[in-house]
């Protein structure tokens, strides 16, 4: 018999901004008290101001996960939802949060952990039968892998020490290169080699599970334009993707954690690589956490992605596939501006 689901009365965001604004919109359709944490410049902003408590944090601010903790447990709080970014993929902060007997709204710390190294991300996904690249850890064997290869970094994300290898001459100029800069921006230079798809498309796929089974995929979002690895503009639904791969992706995408050991896959995103005209698709990632552009590029369905989250911790999502309608919901956009300097094309310093 599975444990009782623990009762939330209030959530504690442990973000700021938009997006602690945006769950808290959802915590009070739920009749939860929502509790903010803020530093002294975001004193009178809107979401602090929105909050029914707002707690003070010192100069650590929303990386300082003991602060935080001890702010749930102050205001009342029985549960703590992470947003994106600051701590939301640091898996010591969500089992602090555990461990303080609160509720966690998110991704367990061992999925946290898993999916946080693409090595092992990836060989769950081979596991569990999903289509992915050909890929290699040896980092000398470039044929193995096939040319043209992208070297890629283990941890973090973001386009870093990542670089695309076209003869087998330039492959250990490469990895060296990816290392160091894997090294310098995560403290981690594993890298691994994987094939590369000239003029792909990169889509993604969120989607959604229970800790009794249940997963939904919530449609997709076109992430091709790119520059320097990082996405540009974004777009859902994707505009030009045929039904049958569309369909094809979203069920690869949900079979990844239905099929693997993972367990509790709360709110995730399934990254995907389809070559120009094909109707062939290969997983490449799989991210825990709630989608940085959410609100703008939120997949293509009517369902609220914070609020499925929020009722799924310990509970039934209470709908199938089948529920989730992607009809007449119009194309949303997210367009991230770069800066850089114009005589390197490299980025400006903030």
């Amino acid at each position: 018999m599975s444990a009782t689901p623990p009762t939330i009365t209030g959530v504690l965001v442990a973000n700021r901004g938009e997006i602690a604004r945006r769950v808290f919109r959802t915590a009070r359709g739920m009749g939860l008290r929502c509790v903010a944490v803020y530093v002294d410049a975001d004193a009178g902003t809107p979401y602090v101001t929105e909050a029914d408590v707002a707690v003070r944090l010192a100069d650590g601010g929303h990386m300082d996960g003991d602060a935080i903790v001890a702010a749930a447990l102050a205001s009342g709080a029985d549960a703590i939802h992470p947003g994106y970014g600051f701590l939301a993929e640091n898996a010591a902060f969500a089992t602090a949060v555990a461990n303080a007997g609160l509720t966690w709204i998110g991704p367990t710390a061992e999925i946290i952990a898993s999916m946080g190294d693409k090595i092992g991300a990836k060989a769950t996904a081979v596991a569990a039968g999903v289509p992915t690249l050909p890929s290699s850890e040896d980092l000398t064997d470039g044929d193995a892998v096939g040319y043209p290869l992208l070297v890629k970094a283990a941890a973090g994300g973001g386009g870093k020490g990542m670089h695309v290898v076209d003869r087998p001459e330039d492959l250990a100029g490469a990895v060296a290169t990816a290392q160091r800069e894997a090294m310098t921006a995560f403290g981690d230079d594993r890298v691994f080699l994987e094939r590369y798809v000239p003029k792909a498309r990169h889509v993604e796929i969120q989607i959604l599970g229970d800790s009794h089974g249940g997963l939904v995929h919530l449609g997709e979002r076109e992430c091709s334009i790119q520059r320097r690895h990082q996405k540009v503009v974004e777009e859902s639904p994707a505009a030009t993707l045929a039904t049958d791969l569309r369909n094809s992706m979203g069920t690869a995408a949900s079979e990844w954690p239905r099929g693997s050991a993972i367990s509790r896959p709360a709110r995730s995103s399934s990254s995907s690589t389809t070559p120009p005209g094909s109707s062939s698709s290969w997983r490449s990632t799989l991210d825990y956490r709630s989608s940085t552009r959410s609100p703008r590029r939120s997949p293509a369905s009517t369902w609220s992605g914070s609020s499925c989250e929020s009722r799924a911790r310990g509970k039934p999502l209470g709908y199938e596939q089948n529920d989730v309608s992607f009809e007449a919901t119009p194309s949303k956009h997210a367009c991230m501006p770069r800066t850089q300097r114009p005589g390197t094309y490299r980025p400006s310093e903030p």
